[in-house]
Parts: C-alpha cells; structure tokens; sequence
C-alpha cells in the first residue's frame, strides 16, 4: 500500500510524507512509517517550542500607576492593532464592516492558517436580540460563524472594556472546541483500566474568537483566528426528541433497552451520539429516585430503608470499627432459598474501582456450578487512620450473619487476603480453606513470566526434608558447574 492515513488530520497521504519510526514501540516496528504526517510533526514541533518560549518568557517590567489613576484607564477600542503580537506570521483578512449574512459566507470560505478581523453589523437581528443581552448576542454570532465554518466555539471568559464613564463593552472569547491546547485531562481512578469512552479528535488548531459587544451600539467587533485546518465539528450530544424518549422510558426500561429501542426506530442511521450517552443521560433522570443524600453511605441506607422491601434486600446489622464505615444486605429470596444449603461458600472484593476508597465484599455461595449472590459489604476506610485489624473485625461480624441466617458451608474460598482468610476460619474452623483457582493461577504466571528476578539458590537438602521424593542429586540447570557435570556442591548438600 503506496498511502497511509495521517492519525493527526486524517488526511490520506503517501507514504513518504511519513517519517520512519526510530525504534520499536507499542505504536509499530522500528523503520514502519509515524503514525503523523511530517507536516502535522513540524505543527506539533512548532506549538511545543511556543509553550516553551512562553514559560521561558520573564515577566515584563510594567510602569507603577496608583490605584486611584488605574481605575480610570480605558481601552481605546478604535485604536486597537491590526494584528495582535504574535500573530504577524499569519494573514490578516480585514473583512470591513460587514452584515451577519455577509459575516457567515467569508467565514465559511477562510483557509487556515488565517488571522481575520471584522466590525460586524448586527442591526437587522437586532430586535431578535434585544432580550438576550451582550452575552446572548455575542453567543448567538459564535454559533453562526461556527455553523458556517463547521467549527464549534467554545465559550472561555470575558473581559469588561469601558471607552468612557458612560460606555461599556463586553469582550466574550470563544475557543476552537477541537483544539488539542483545550483538551481536559480524562477522570480516572488513578488505574489503568480502559474506560468505553469517546473521545473528540484534537488538532493543534489554536483557534479562537472574539466578539466585542457595545451596550449602545448594532455593531460587533470580531477577531478570529485559526491556524490550521481539519475534521469538521459533530455534535454528539442527544437531540431534545431523544432525550424526551429517554425520560418516558427511563423508570421502566434499562439504558440497553432504551438504546435498542432508539436503534430500532432510526434503523442505525444519523445517529451521531453513542449509547453512553444514553446510559449518562438515563442516569441523570433516575438519579433523584435513588440518591438521597449527598452522603453515598447514607444515600444507600436511605435507599434500603425505605425501598428495600420492593427489592427484596434487607439491611444487616454490622458494627463499624473506629476509622471505618460499614453497610451490609443481604438478598432476601436467595438467602431464604439457599443459605442452608450451602456447601461452598466464596468470599472476594472488588479494588479501586472507584475514587472513594470503597471496598465491595460479596458473599457468594456454589450452585451446582453457578453463583448465587447472599449478601454484600461496603466498608469505607478513612484516610490516616489507625485501622489495623478492623477490616477482619467487620468481616468476621459479616460473617456471623450469614452464619446466624443458616449458612454453615463445608468448603470457603478467597483468594490470598488473609483479612479475608481469617474471617472465614474464625466463622467456621471446620470447614476446609481453598484459595480462588484463577487467583492461583495468575500469580503462578505472573512470577513465571519476571525473567530478570533470579529466584533464591535451590536447596536440595531442605527440598528433601520437606518433601521425600525428591531426588537429593537434582540439580536445576542454572546452578550445575561449569565444566557439565551434574555433582551436587558442598556448599548446597550441607
């Protein structure tokens, strides 16, 4: 294949317009063509030495004014440059004064890089406008430049200009929503763990918008500037006939139902958002029938309290230990169903799957092969606390439970937390301890797979000691002399 997809501008391109990797990576071999196009590198280059350059730059020495004088500084708009500092390597279109109408079609045909400035006659929509006030105004302009340029502008900050005492004016500053120097830093855990989330492509673009608005005055100044060009802006967010179908259905319907049901009535097409989307907007509908507290802890319990019986879930009463917060239930058919009969009891805990420090406890007992879920345990660590131990205290009181409700299973199973190990023995010292068969087996591999980390010498003669059978004579293959022979050393026998 003589042409490759820029990753960067999504522009296909032949392949020499592509560096060779210098080494081996997760991204490709060493000697295969970069991912980015050498013009989309010397884009990057250039935006990286600009950060640098602005961070190297000393403050500028500025003239004292008092107080008093500072306050009555105005800016001159009329006076302003042309071409702000740092722009003069970029065109400078002077659109005029220039209609709405007039501002929408030159902007549509603007090719980056570009640096334009335009006054902005907005009479015609005026008594449209007139209740939205300068913000609205200067939104509502920001939304048609950006629906002719196929960009989205973001709104950032503003600032307060005044010509004169009776003069005001509103400087609103818009950012291209698809610049990589705009791009917020993903909410993790802190974990590795892949999230099923869409992210928007990024372009090092550093585009952005103003829009002065006079309290008096029709006419807007607009300064734009966007320095290169790339994939337009798809709004991803869910139309108000959709959402609508989601707040209907919401209460009877599960997010994977209402998504089936979205896919089914448009049969898959022109559909721009995805089903979280769906999922995070579902939530935000049922959210006030289940959350009510800000305190998750007391949430929950507020919860079972008062709609537990509709669930079938039943608080338990567990004793927190100092440091810690503690909520437990149980599920009222399965215990009912099956606690007698259970012959194999598993015990395991979910971990950092969230940023409040909660550990989840299941208690799940063997089926004829399957699980049934008995009960579940939240226990909440506060920070800098002294909780040595208390983790085994709640879980034994956990277990006491189960055992008060009929459960005197034959086998337990963990994996290898001894919190976990101990409560188990303590609940039931005569039922035999297995450790989780996928826990042993991973760690099994783990270790096998560290080649660097030399295990500690083998002892044959404590081998032996411990276990009969084996060869007092076996010597591994890292360990036998250099000159081949199988001897057993001194040093290793005694």
């Amino acid at each position: 294949m003589s042409e490759k997809r820029c990753t960067e501008c999504h522009v296909l391109k032949a392949l020499d317009q592509f560096r060779p990797r210098v080494k081996t990576s997760k991204g490709g071999q060493k000697g295969e063509p970069n991912a980015i196009c050498e013009p989309c590198e010397a884009r990057r280059r250039t935006a990286r030495q600009a950060r640098e350059a602005r961070k190297r730059k000393e403050p500028v020495e500025r003239e004292h004014i008092p107080d008093k004088q500072r306050k009555r500084i105005a800016v001159d708009l009329d006076n302003m440059p042309d071409t702000p500092p740092g722009l003069e390597k970029i065109p400078t279109s002077d659109l005029g004064e220039i209609s709405v109408l007039e501002l929408t079609d030159k902007a549509g045909d603007l090719k980056a890089p570009y640096y334009a400035i335009a006054q902005v006659n907005a009479q015609a929509t005026a008594p449209a406008e007139g209740t939205l006030g300068l913000r609205g105004r200067a939104d509502k302009v920001a939304g048609l430049i950006g629906l002719a340029q196929g960009l989205h502008w973001t709104y950032s900050k503003h600032r307060t200009l005044k010509r004169s005492r009776d003069e005001i004016a509103e400087s609103f500053w818009y950012h291209c929503a698809q610049s990589d120097q705009r791009e917020a830093n993903a909410k993790t855990s802190g974990s590795s763990k892949a999230r099923d989330t869409r992210r928007m492509p990024r372009f090092p673009c550093n585009g952005w918008l103003h829009v002065t608005v006079r309290e008096h005055s029709d006419i807007m100044q607009i300064s734009i500037k966007h320095e290169a060009d790339h994939l337009p802006y798809v709004d991803i967010t869910i139309p108000t006939q959709w959402k609508e179908f989601i707040e209907q259905h919401a209460r009877s319907q599960t997010p994977g139902k209402i998504w089936q049901g979205i896919l089914a009535a448009t049969g898959g097409r022109d559909i721009n958002f995805k089903s979280s989307a769906v999922y995070y907007h579902w939530t935000k509908v049922t959210r006030k029938d289940w959350r009510l507290d800000n305190d998750p802890f007391v949430s929950a319990r507020k919860f079972i309290e008062a709609r537990g019986a509709d669930y079938k879930i039943v608080l338990m009463d567990i004793k927190p230990e100092p440091g810690t917060r503690v909520l437990g239930f149980y599920i009222q058919d399965f215990m009912d169903a099956w606690a007698t009969h259970t012959q194999e009891l598993a015990m395991d805990s979910t971990w950092n799957t969230n940023g409040g420090n909660f550990e989840l406890f299941s208690a799940v007992a063997d089926a004829n092969g399957a699980g049934i879920p008995l009960a579940f345990l939240f226990i909440h660590t506060e920070k800098d606390a002294n909780t040595a131990g208390a983790k085994q205290t709640v879980l034994e009181r956990f277990l006491h439970e189960l055992k008060a409700r009929g459960v005197e299973p034959e086998y337990t199973l963990t994996d290898k937390d001894w919190s976990e190990i101990n409560a188990m023995r303590s609940v039931w010292p005569d039922s035999k301890h297995q450790l989780c068969f996928w826990h042993a087996l991973r760690a099994l591999k783990q270790r096998l797979c560290k080649n660097k980390d030399a295990p500690a010498p083998y002892q044959p003669t404590e081998a032996k000691r411990q276990f009969s059978f084996i060869d007092e004579h076996f010597v591994p293959a890292a360990q036998q002399p250099a000159d081949g022979s199988h001897r057993v050393s001194a040093v290793l026998l005694h």
